[in-house]
């Protein structure tokens, strides 16, 4: 994966703390490491005179901007906490030796001094990687400098990067020359090869980043629009932000992987595509003939290339006209038995249900657990839902969970802290809904009903004050409400509208720190937790289960792969080999499988499952 280098340049005013503010900016964005630039002011102005008005301009910002030696030590420390790798690019020899007795993680030659030689031996022995700019050479002298380079690093060039430079400031876009990346890699063939950006966007970087590189060098600045030299050639939070995400997603997909369909793909083919209904009522036993059947919309059924398979073969079940044909027409579907029913009982195994299916899923399951899965639209209807089901049989005797609306509208995804005042009010109302709903079931049943939420901050806001936030929404809404709420653990990227989106709360890994601190409870989805270890590299999924087990209040139970693969049917992703399974489902905890698309062809897949938590 490209290394990401946040360059600090000289966009902080010689100001410490907004130098502080930009690695901390940086490392919330996920860089590899930042840089910095030194020159020895003394150094600097007894060698150079010019009456140039643009190197008098130059001269004057230096002035302004100048950092001391003192001050980049404490701030390189400081990068260092924040797991930052740190660099420093110098113009002089002379200034190496104020930094004598600090050695940084890397070292850069910029573009203007790319060929003194002297300095680049001295930086050499240092025994670091070496970063080299070659901004302002043509061609033939880029080839020229390469025999030198040969001279220098002696064929040892696994530790020195060679990075495709325009030193212009602000880059326009067209004189980029990004191709010229390609050629670098054959003139220094085996050293490692970068690219220094100085476009006033990230577009030629995410370009840059197509070509394999090793490291790109971006400028950071809090705002661009700022009065200075180098903040209209660099990167806010949104964008370094943008860049950072995009690199590492760019990464994964390169990998040599099968064609699979993703959820987003398989929602928006079931919305769009086409499946069969049958033209005419059909008997059980009679031979299935496509003739018998027409091609509409949506996708709720079978599709050419699956009802083809079966062509003269016979139908297990009579098939309406106009009904859509699915797999229980055609395929003997399994009986769920008592054995089955306690065991779930027993090991408090939930089922996702929906107010308009959840007669069907009883009717066929009879379990003491379900977890309403509501719409933003369902709440219009659950008022009348629960005065129409709180006389069924043994309703009284269920225990529900509910599970927050993922969406305020047909626009918007749920945000109860959202920056948008429209998205914030909206959210808030469906979350008083979702509460008084909670409230009537407890009413009915007697117990308490805890209320999952996928709490999806896709804003980059601060962590802490996020998780803060969450808190007080807990304990304010138990104080007022007596209902519990219970924020979902997230995947990295989770599928909303048919697409992939970011999140940036309750999905990484080191997050579960900042929450145990806080001391308030979370549902643990043990699918989306693999997507999160996946996506970030982290392999001690059973230790941090059981390392953080008392903070779990509830699970969600399916299987997953990669970083966005999820809701998979047990044992098709990584659960098996994980270990986990077996503690997890005897548990005293509530547990709901949540199986992609279970709720199909009769719930069979609901049923398959939890045949293979019994075996297990």
């Amino acid at each position: 994966m490209t290394k990401i280098i946040a360059e600090i340049g000289i966009n902080h005013d010689g100001s410490f703390v907004k130098c502080k503010d930009l690695i901390d900016m940086a490392a919330r964005c996920g860089v590899w490491g930042v840089k910095f630039q030194y020159r020895n002011i003394n150094n600097y102005f007894q060698k150079s005179v010019s009456n140039e008005i643009g190197k008098k301009i130059i001269d004057n910002e230096l002035k302004r901007i100048n950092l001391k030696k003192d001050l980049i030590l404490k701030l390189a420390k400081y990068s260092a906490k924040k797991k930052l790798k740190t660099g420093i690019s110098f113009f002089d020899i002379e200034d190496v030796e104020d930094f004598r007795s600090f050695t940084f993680d890397f070292y850069k030659i910029p573009s203007p001094v790319c060929d003194d030689m002297n300095l680049i031996k001295a930086m050499y022995k240092k025994n670091k990687l070496l970063l080299i700019s070659l901004g302002g050479k043509k061609e033939s002298e880029v080839i020229e400098l390469s025999k030198f380079y040969k001279k220098i690093f002696n064929n040892k060039k696994k530790n020195v990067a060679i990075l495709h430079c325009i030193s212009n400031y602000p880059l326009s876009d067209n004189n980029s020359q990004l191709n010229f990346i390609d050629k670098l890699k054959i003139i220094f063939k085996n050293y490692l090869i970068g690219y220094s950006s100085h476009e006033n966007d990230i577009l030629g970087s995410v370009y840059s980043i197509s070509k394999d590189i090793n490291f790109l060098e971006r400028h950071v600045t809090s705002k661009k629009t700022s009065v200075g030299l180098d903040h209209s050639s660099s990167s806010d939070e949104e964008e370094l932000k943008k860049l950072c995400d995009f690199n590492v997603s760019i990464e994964i997909s390169k990998k040599n992987l099968p064609r699979i369909t993703n959820q987003g793909e398989k929602i928006n083919i079931q919305n769009l595509g086409k499946s069969f209904v049958s033209k005419i009522n059909q008997k059980k036993g009679s031979l299935i003939k496509l003739k018998n059947f027409q091609y509409k919309y949506p996708a709720n059924g079978l599709s050419y290339l699956e009802l083809s398979k079966f062509e003269n073969k016979k139908l297990v079940k009579d098939i309406k006209l106009n009904e859509f044909i699915n797999f229980t027409h055609i395929k003997k579907q399994s009986k769920f038995n008592k054995k089955m029913k306690n065991f779930c009982d027993l090991k408090k195994i939930s089922l996702p249900i929906r107010p308009y299916d959840f007669l069907k899923i009883n009717n066929k399951f009879n379990l003491k657990h379900y977890e309403f899965h509501l719409g933003f639209s369902d709440l219009k209807l659950v008022e009348n839902f629960l005065n129409n089901i709180a006389s069924v049989n043994d309703f009284k005797d269920k225990h529900f969970s509910v599970h927050l609306p993922d969406y305020c509208s047909e626009k918007y995804i749920l945000n109860i802290f959202s920056q948008n005042k429209d998205i914030r009010k909206k959210s808030n109302k469906i979350l008083s809904q979702t509460i008084s709903f909670c409230k009537n079931i407890q009413k009915i049943t007697k117990k308490k009903t805890i209320l999952i939420g996928s709490f999806s901050s896709i804003e980059n806001i601060d962590k802490i004050l996020f998780y803060k936030k969450i808190k007080k929404l807990i304990s304010v809404t138990k104080k007022r409400h007596d209902i519990l709420i219970s924020p979902q653990w997230l995947p990295p990227y989770a599928w909303y509208f048919g697409g992939s989106i970011k999140m940036y709360s309750f999905c990484d890994p080191e997050d579960l720190d900042i929450i145990k601190r806080l001391k308030f409870n979370i549902c643990m989805d043990i699918s989306h937790f693999i997507l999160s270890c996946n996506f970030y590299n982290i392999s001690a999924i059973p230790k941090l289960i059981n390392k953080y087990k008392n903070m779990f209040n509830h699970f969600h139970i399916s299987d997953a792969k990669g970083f966005d693969f999820e809701g998979l049917h047990l044992f098709e992703g990584d659960l098996k080999k994980l270990g986990i399974l077996s503690k997890l489902i005897n548990n005293q905890k509530i547990k709901v499988l949540e199986p992609w698309q279970g709720h199909i062809n009769d719930y069979e897949v609901f049923a398959n499952e939890i045949k293979k938590l019994v075996r297990l």
